[in-house]
Order: structure tokens, then sequence, then C-alpha cells
């Protein structure tokens, strides 16, 4: 009887090359693609083009006949009602402009004619304390938020009434019945009958009558049908933003302009810390009175003023989209320019003056050729603030419409908090 001799090694290895060119390896089953939204989207301009002129649609309200101003009056009311949401819930600063860049990025994803920016700014405050490991229980949440609805519904400081009231809605906030106008964003002056009787109510109360209606109220309990809404809107809206942003919200905390404005000011010499240093060395020198240095000189008086001045603008910005078409750091280089500028032009403060020769001293931060970016979101922050024209004095006034009053959805069918909803009935006022 013959034996068979095992196979050799080289035998066992060409059997393995052989296959291994046969069959390709399959890649392994744990491996997952994960998509991080960090897209720029382009400007959302502010000036309305000729309707004969094709624009390219940068967000899907857009695409839904809704103008860049209409737009924009609805973001602001929005992100309004998370910074007012923030400073009652005592809020990290970090936290709340998390909350405001969920905000923007999901309107970049979603039609305001799909969800109100009330059921929007509830999730987007729930899913920034979570990621800031700051975490806000669901009822602090809806409290606070029904208490702006009240007070916004009130129109306290805004003046004699409130932003759903004035003129028929301007800018084309009216109610969810009446439809807006692709060709102007406007729409038909023909307001709820529900408005114009909270209209007149709303103007026969005096400002007294107002706070003492926002400091007498009943608790709300924990199961009625007003918590519920409440709630309900909140974890709809929390769901929604986790899928339309793919569950991808780490990396937004590390991405604020906040955090680059105090490596700015500090390589700038604008910080606390530095202006502390120099005033030890001119009280150590002892030369006199004219013994200081003239970098002390020329930003002592106001290196705390640039440094708070900037924070605010930084602030003020994540009011805006900015934070969706630019960099943090250009946001950053921007309000510096903000908060240098304006304290030249004030009379209780000293010029500063930073390096521009031989080059702009923003270009060590972020490089060349990003003035015409600097130069649109310095413009469009500062067109929050108020001017002396009648122009800008109307424009500011319905800014201030839509972060201390109430503005109706654009919601097809309406939205929890429209006129004629239960809450509208029943919010207490």
């Amino acid at each position: 009887m013959e034996k068979k001799q095992p196979p050799s090694a080289s035998t066992n290895q060409d059997n393995i090359a052989s296959d291994d060119e046969a069959a390709p390896s399959a890649p392994p089953a744990t491996a997952a693609v994960v998509v991080v939204d960090r897209t720029l989207h382009p400007l959302l301009t502010t000036t309305v083009p000729p309707i004969t002129t094709t624009t390219i649609t940068t967000t899907p309200s857009s695409q839904q006949s809704i103008t860049p101003q209409l737009e924009r009056h609805h973001r602001l009311h929005g992100s309004s009602l998370l910074q007012s949401a923030g400073q009652l819930l005592n809020l990290p600063p970090s936290t709340v402009a998390t909350s405001c860049t969920i905000f923007h990025r999901y309107y970049h994803r979603v039609s305001l004619t799909e969800v109100d920016v009330w059921t929007a700014a509830l999730g987007c405050v729930v899913l920034a304390g979570k990621v800031e490991e700051c975490p806000v229980a669901i009822r602090n949440v809806v409290i606070v938020f029904h208490h702006l609805y009240r007070r916004r519904r009130l129109g306290v400081g805004v003046g004699d009434a409130c932003c759903c009231c004035r003129d028929n809605d301007r800018n084309g906030s009216n109610s969810r019945n009446n439809r807006y106008n692709s060709g102007n964003g406007t729409m038909p002056a023909k307001p709820h009958t529900q408005q114009q009787q909270h209209a007149q109510h709303q103007q026969q109360l005096t400002t007294e009558q107002k706070t003492n209606l926002l400091r007498y109220v009943q608790p709300m309990p924990s199961r009625g049908p007003t918590y519920e809404a409440w709630s309900d809107a909140l974890l709809s809206s929390e769901n929604s933003i986790l899928r339309q942003l793919g569950f991808t919200l780490y990396w937004i905390p590390d991405h604020h302009p906040h955090k680059f404005i105090l490596y700015f000011l500090r390589v700038l010499g604008l910080d606390r810390n530095n202006n502390e240093k120099e005033e030890k060395k001119v009280d150590s020198g002892g030369g006199g009175g004219g013994g200081g240095s003239s970098k002390d000189n020329g930003n002592n008086g106001s290196t705390e003023t640039v440094a708070q001045k900037s924070w605010n603008y930084c602030n003020d910005s994540c009011l805006l989209d900015v934070c969706v078409r630019y960099e943090p750091e250009v946001i950053a280089c921007a309000s510096i320019i903000l908060a240098t500028s304006t304290s030249a032009t004030s009379s209780t403060s000293t010029t500063t003056m930073l390096p521009m020769q031989p080059r702009p001293w923003w270009e060590v931060f972020i490089g060349p050729d990003r003035d015409e970016d600097l130069i649109a979101i310095c413009n469009a922050v500062l067109g929050l603030g108020g001017q002396d024209d009648d122009e800008d004095a109307t424009a500011t006034g319905e800014i201030q419409d839509a972060m201390r009053g109430y503005v109706p959805s654009l919601v097809d069918g309406g939205s929890f908090t429209d006129p004629g909803s239960y809450l509208w009935h029943n919010c207490g006022i």
C-alpha cells in the first residue's frame, strides 16, 4: 500500500495565494461610513433680485418661495428664543452658542414651512445641553418656553404692540391662513380674526398690567394638556434634528468663534492677562509718569473694553447663520475688527491700534484674500443695530419685533403655537 505524503508548506501557501486571487477579501462587517455635516453653505443674500433673474436657492425655505428677508426674520425670532431661554436656564455661553449653531444648520436641511422655530428651538436647547455635558431637565425647558411664549404674546419690551399686531404683519409674518407671495415676500393684508382680538386686548394693557400677568401665573400640571403639547413638540423636534444632522453634533463645541477670540486677543496683546502684566512693568519701572511703553499707552485703557465688545459681537453673530457660511476663525477676526472700530469711535475709550503694515493683522490668523468675507460678516452683524435714518430705523424696528415679539409660523396647516391653537387660548393671558 502506498503512503500519501502530507502537502508541503509551499503547496499550502500556493493554494492560499490562488484562493486570495480568485476571491477578493470582503471588508470587515464592523466598518462604517460616518458623514460629518461641516458644509459651508453659500451666502444667504439680504437683497431681493428681480423676478426675471435666475438665482441659486441656498436653503430649503428659499425653494418654497420664501424670500431671504422673511427667512431672516424667522431665523432671528428662533435664535433670540434660544438666547432668552439660555439666560433663564442659566446655561453657559458655549451651550447657548451650540444651540444656535444647531438651529441654523437644521434650517439648512428643512424648510420653515415644515417645522416652526418654536418647535426647533425646543429640541436645540435639549441637544445643546447634552452635547456640552450640561443636561437640562425637560420640565425646566417647557416651563421656560411657556413663559417666553406668554411674554412674547404680550409684547413686553417691544413697545406699543408686539410683532404679530403691527401693521398687518410687516415682512409677511402673518397667520397660517394667509399665504406668502413669491414675488415680494409679503402676504395679503388680512390678519387672523383671533390675532386682531389679541392686538386690541394687548394694546389696552399697560406695562404694569403685563408684568402682573407674567408674575402671577398658576403652576403648570405635569400631565396637563399644555405640558403635553410642549413636551411632545420637544421630543419630536429632538428626533428630527438628530436625523437631519446625521447624529453628528460632537464637533460643534470645538468650532465656536468664542474660543478663537481668546487666543487671538492674547496674541494681539488685548486680553486682560497681558494688560495686567503691562501695568506691573510700568509700576516697577519707576520712570515717572511717562515711563509706560508705547503698547501700553495705545491699548491699556481699552483692553478690557475691546475684549468684552469682541465677545458681545460674537454673541450677536449667533443670531445670524454666519456660523454656517464662514469658518469660526473668520467670525472671530470680524468680531475683533468691529470691537476695535467701535472703541475707536467711542468718546469714553482710547483708540486701539492694531498693525496693518506690511499686511493686515488678520492675515496671520486666516490667511490672505478674506477681506470680502470679513466685510460681509461685519455688515451682517452691524445690521442688527439701530441707525438714525428712517429706512434703517424701520428695519431695526422689524428686527426688534422678531427678537422680542411673537411671529406666527409659516408651517402649512399651522403649528401648535399659532393663532387658533390650544396654546393660543390656554396660555393664561
